[in-house]
């Protein structure tokens, strides 16, 4: 990892991120997985919520990050440059896989999860990252999307069905790393982070990466949120559409999800532009900027936090979580999604005040 000491920094950016992150860990950490709001659970294998959409968001961010990346690295298609985003993509990996292992002494290493958040992550960076440096041009790069969602859709409909006994996806992730080593499953092998759905999920980067060039060409930013959300609800509306013909799936982030997620966040980049714009709004943002900033420590360390909470125990044998919750949450507002909803934000503010201290310091880590 590096701490470069200045950073080019991009307030929507950081904003967007940081919202994603700070969401993604208020979905991930409730009180009590049964006293959930609906919207911040996922949906299932069908629909959309929320929470569903948070994933995406951030792949989008994280293609606006990239295109700010080439700008200021350069981005000369060599093979030192695909050797650093191979580096990259691995050293993601694994940091997926050891979050996946710990707190290590306690895991059974022949059942060890394989794929998960951070993997995907590594994955559709590696792949989005590769055709942007190869393509370079927005006319080819959306092309490229065209042909990724159509490729998946065809891989899809071919040699399966949408369902969770049927689809293709589960197989061949089966196949690559044995059931054993995907999500537990009731009815049929399947990972909702498998291999297949990278690559839909890179169009949701190269989306954000168009966004990108979009923010940067065209220096009236009226004219910057005009397009960006013009071209959201556009996306958005085709994903409704497309949903007759192809559902809205995001465990197999089948291509009307992946138009769907695209268009949820060019509307929330848009929102991104405009509040950062406002003075009257800046000391609401700061956390989000902060967290923008160290997306990936910050994620990491609350991810660590998460499972250290699950495997303390009490002197009752409860687990430091559960207790924290039962009596501290439930015991002030009862036991229902008020109370564990108040338990992920309180947990998301810990988070935030973590990140808050790096920034202040000026520390930016990075792969």
């Amino acid at each position: 990892m590096t701490t470069p000491k200045t950073p080019f920094r991009y307030a929507p950016l950081d904003i967007l991120r940081g919202i994603a992150i700070v969401a993604m860990i208020i979905v991930l950490n409730p009180g009590s997985p049964e006293q959930v709001f609906s919207q911040l659970q996922l949906s299932g294998w069908k629909g959309c919520t929320f929470a569903d959409i948070i994933f995406p968001v951030f792949l989008f961010a994280m293609g606006v990050s990239l295109f700010f990346s080439f700008k200021q690295n350069g981005s000369t298609p060599n093979k030192a440059s695909f050797r650093k985003i191979g580096k990259r993509t691995l050293y993601l990996f694994l940091l997926g896989v050891a979050l996946n292992a710990f707190p290590f002494f306690t895991i059974n290493w022949s059942e060890l999860r394989i794929f998960g958040v951070l993997q995907r992550a590594a994955l559709v960076y590696g792949l989005a990252a590769c055709i942007a440096l190869w393509l370079k041009t927005p006319p080819k790069l959306g092309l490229a999307i065209a042909v990724l969602i159509l490729l998946h859709w065809a891989v899809l409909a071919i040699f399966g069905d949408y369902t969770i006994e049927g689809n293709v996806a589960g197989r061949i992730d089966a196949f690559l790393v044995g059931e054993h080593h995907l999500q537990p499953h009731l009815i049929a092998p399947f990972d909702s982070e498998g291999l297949l759905g990278v690559i839909p999920g890179a169009a949701n980067v190269l989306f954000g990466f168009l966004a990108g060039w979009l923010a940067n060409t065209i220096r009236n930013q009226k004219v910057v949120m005009q397009r960006l959300f013009t071209l959201g609800a556009i996306m958005l509306g085709a994903g409704l559409l497309a949903d007759d013909i192809l559902p809205i799936n995001k465990p197999l982030w089948t291509g009307s999800f992946a138009l769907l997620g695209a268009g949820w966040a060019c509307l929330a980049f848009t929102a991104c532009i405009y509040l950062s714009e406002l003075k009257a709004a800046q000391k609401c943002l700061y956390p989000f900027k902060a967290c923008g900033t160290n997306p990936l420590i910050i994620y990491i360390m609350a991810s660590v936090f998460t499972y250290t909470l699950q495997h303390v125990r009490t002197i009752s044998g409860m687990s430091l979580r559960n207790w924290l919750y039962d009596h501290v949450y439930a015991a002030i507002l009862g036991d229902n999604v008020w109370a564990s909803l108040a338990y992920a934000v309180i947990f998301a503010v810990c988070t935030c005040l973590f990140a808050i201290v790096l920034y202040r310091q000026r520390i930016f880590i990075k792969l």
